[in-house]
């Protein structure tokens, strides 16, 4: 997860949170992520996240996220 304002990554934060490693996005986060794909473009979507969280989310990981709780689901 980048911040805007400076581009660093919240790793403290991150650490904190116990993700595995190089995984920088919170399982919630991706369920919305998804959730919202189904309902907008992934443009769309990349800019609701961005506009919430203050996350960046490439649109690529939103594609992802799609197909993981679609395989999930199934």
């Amino acid at each position: 997860m980048k911040s805007l304002e400076n581009k660093t990554i919240l790793r403290s934060f991150l650490l904190h949170l116990v993700l595995e490693p190089r995984k920088r996005i919170v399982g919630d986060l991706d369920f919305e992520c998804a959730e919202l794909a189904t309902l907008l473009t992934y443009r769309d979507s990349q800019t609701v996240i961005r506009n919430l969280t203050k996350a960046e989310v490439p649109k690529y990981r939103i594609h992802s996220y799609v197909q993981e709780v679609g395989a999930f689901i199934d």
